[in-house]
C-alpha cells in the first residue's frame, strides 16, 4: 500500500483539525519473540498485550512446510497426529509414492519426534522447528498489529482490511508502538494524519457504521437461533455494549448522530437481556 494510494482515505484540508491517523504496514523478514518482548517491556507497555509466542504445533508445522520439494509431499498424519514425508518417483507410465519419514510432536517435551532419526530431513526439521518457535512471522505480526489497532478503537477502512483509522486519542498509543517495533525490526508502519473535513468524516462514519451492523446482524443471528445459555447471553449483552461505547466515541470525535443504528443496538441489548432473564 503506498501513501498515494492511502491518500484516497484522507481528507487534506487546511486548518481543519486532524481526527486521528491512518495506518497501514508493509512486513519484511520476522522478529525474535524475545527483542520484542525485551523492548515493549523498556517501553513500560503491558506484556498482556504482546504478541502470543509461536506455539509448538505451529513451528513443526512451518518447518514441515519447509521441506516440500516438486517430488517431496508433506502429508497430515491420521487425526492429524504429524507428519509424513512422501517422496514421489516415476515408476514407467506411473507415478510411485513411499514414506520415508514420519515426524510428531513428543506429548511432553513438545519437541520433534522423527522417525528415523537417520534420513536426511532430521537435522533441517529440527533446526526449522526452532527458528520458527523463537521467531514471529510476517502472519503472526500483521494479525497482531490489527488486534492492537482493533484494542485502541480503530476502523478498517477496507471490507478487505490493510488500512485503518485510528481515532486521535489513541495515537500516541499506536505511535509509541509502531517505534517499538520499528526498532526490532525491518517492518514498515506507515500513517497519515486523517482531517475532519467532510469527506474524511463520510469515509470513516461509514466503515465504522458497516462494521457495527455487520456485528449487529450477526448477534441478532445467534439470538434468533434460540440456543444461547445464559453465559453467552452476557457475553453478548456485553459485545452490544462495548459496540455502543465505540459508536458514542466515533459520535464524539465527529460530532454526528447515527440514530438508525442506535435504536437497533438498543433493541438488540433489551432482546438479549430478556432472553438472559428467561434463563435464570
Amino acid at each position: 500500500m503506498s501513501a498515494a494510494e492511502a491518500s484516497g482515505y484522507i481528507a487534506v484540508t487546511e486548518h481543519i483539525a486532524e481526527s486521528g491517523v491512518v495506518v497501514w504496514w508493509r512486513l519484511s523478514g520476522t522478529i525474535q519473540w524475545q527483542d520484542i518482548h525485551d523492548a515493549w517491556v523498556a517501553a513500560g507497555l503491558s506484556e498482556d498485550s504482546l504478541p502470543s509466542k509461536v506455539t509448538a504445533a505451529k513451528a513443526l508445522g512451518r518447518a514441515m512446510q519447509e521441506q516440500k520439494e516438486a517430488h517431496r509431499l508433506v502429508r497430515h498424519l491420521p487425526g492429524h497426529k504429524g507428519y509424513a514425508i512422501v517422496d514421489e518417483t516415476a515408476k514407467a507410465d506411473d507415478l510411485d509414492y513411499k514414506t520415508v519419514c514420519k515426524v510428531r510432536l513428543g506429548e511432553t517435551t513438545q519437541t520433534p519426534i522423527i522417525e528415523p532419526m537417520s534420513h536426511a530431513c532430521a537435522g533441517p526439521i529440527i533446526l526449522g522447528f526452532y527458528k520458527h518457535k523463537d521467531s514471529l512471522s510476517q502472519t503472526d505480526i500483521s494479525e497482531w498489529l490489527t488486534d492492537r489497532a482493533r484494542a485502541l478503537g480503530a476502523v478498517s477502512l477496507r471490507d478487505t482490511g490493510g488500512i485503518y483509522f485510528i481515532p486521535r486519542d489513541s495515537v500516541a498509543a499506536w505511535r509509541k508502538l509502531k517505534e517499538m517495533v520499528k526498532s526490532v525490526s525491518a517492518h514498515f508502519i506507515a500513517g497519515l494524519p486523517a482531517m475532519s473535513g467532510p469527506d474524511a468524516v463520510e469515509a470513516i462514519m461509514d466503515s465504522l457504521v458497516q462494521e457495527c451492523a455487520t456485528e449487529a446482524e450477526k448477534l441478532e443471528a445467534e439470538l434468533a437461533e434460540g440456543d444461547l445459555g445464559a453465559v453467552s447471553l452476557k457475553n453478548r449483552i456485553a459485545r452490544v455494549a462495548q459496540i455502543e461505547q465505540k459508536m458514542s466515541r466515533y459520535k464524539a470525535i465527529f460530532g454526528v448522530q447515527k440514530d438508525s443504528l442506535d435504536e437497533r443496538l438498543e433493541t438488540l441489548r433489551a432482546d438479549l437481556a430478556v432472553a438472559s432473564m428467561a434463563t435464570t
